[in-house]
């Protein structure tokens, strides 16, 4: 079966329809409402919504600390909130685009990497479904950023193909998402 980018990106869009809407069916009858299931969820909304109201970045406005675990995540979602304002459904809408976007960036570097077309949309579509991907991206969390930071760094460090800024990309991204993300391989660059 050949996939071509093309019809290979619309059959990831829409499978990624299924497994979104039945977490957040089963979201809707467990909790009677929609909201995060973690504090750190709300904890990064409250840090985004006072960057943006101005307030910098801080817990109580004006008094700045370093408390965001996710700090990329939360300057993300000011940047979002000083936009549209702050709300659970502009995050979950955030989170689903950006598990799209690193979908459709896993089967980019896939192919890159030399898998078939129908292999790097098996890709693409494994992790849509996976739970905690699921999960993730409609958790407030930063889960769909890291995934994508992560897929994009795979595409950029193809071997044999020059990408400018690769050198500063590896180390860079990962620590802003998730600071745990730092090691002996994040530090190799």
């Amino acid at each position: 079966m050949r996939v071509t980018p093309w019809s290979g990106r619309l059959l990831v869009v829409a499978v990624a329809v299924a497994p979104l809407a039945l977490f957040l069916a089963s979201e809707q009858r467990i909790a009677g409402a929609v909201g995060f299931p973690l504090d750190d969820s709300w904890i990064h909304l409250h840090f985004a919504r006072n960057l943006a109201e101005g307030h910098g970045f801080s817990y109580n406005p004006g008094v700045p600390i370093a408390g965001s675990t996710a700090p990329l995540w939360t300057v993300l979602l000011g940047g979002a909130f000083a936009l549209g304002g702050a709300s659970v459904a502009l995050v979950k809408v955030i989170g689903v685009v950006l598990t799209v976007i690193a979908a459709l960036a896993t089967a980019t570097a896939a192919r890159a990497w030399g898998a078939a077309g129908v292999l790097a949309v098996g890709a693409a579509v494994a992790l849509l479904w996976a739970g905690p991907m699921v999960w993730g991206a409609l958790s407030g969390m930063e889960v769909s950023l890291a995934a994508l930071l992560v897929a994009a760094l795979y595409y950029v460090y193809v071997p044999g193909v020059g990408r400018p800024g690769r050198s500063a990309a590896r180390p860079a991204a990962p620590p802003l998402v998730e600071p745990e993300r730092i090691g002996p391989q994040t530090l190799e660059a």
